[in-house]
C-alpha cells in the first residue's frame, strides 16, 4: 500500500480550485502591457500559462497569479 501516492494524487487535483472563502471574483485577470519591442511567449510563473507578447500587441490579460511576478521582471507594467 502506498501513502504517497495518493497524496500526490490529492495535492494535483486539489492545486487548481481556490482556498475556501476565495471568491471568484478573486481570480479576476490583471491587464499588463508588454514593454519589449520583441515578440515572445512568457509562461506564467505560477500557473505555467503561457502568455504570447508582442509589439503589435502589448496588452495581455494574466492571472492574478502571475501578475505579480511577471512585474517584478520589469518587461511589463499594469494597465488600469
Amino acid at each position: 500500500m502506498s501513502c504517497c501516492g495518493s497524496n500526490r494524487t490529492a495535492l494535483r487535483l486539489s492545486a487548481g480550485t481556490p482556498p475556501a472563502g476565495v471568491a471568484a471574483s478573486a481570480r479576476t485577470p490583471v491587464r499588463l502591457r508588454w514593454r519589449r519591442r520583441v515578440t515572445a511567449a512568457v509562461d506564467g510563473p505560477v500557473t505555467r500559462t503561457r502568455y504570447q507578447v508582442s509589439a503589435q500587441a502589448p496588452v495581455i490579460a494574466v492571472d492574478p497569479r502571475d501578475a505579480v511576478r511577471l512585474l517584478r521582471t520589469g518587461f511589463f507594467e499594469r494597465v488600469g
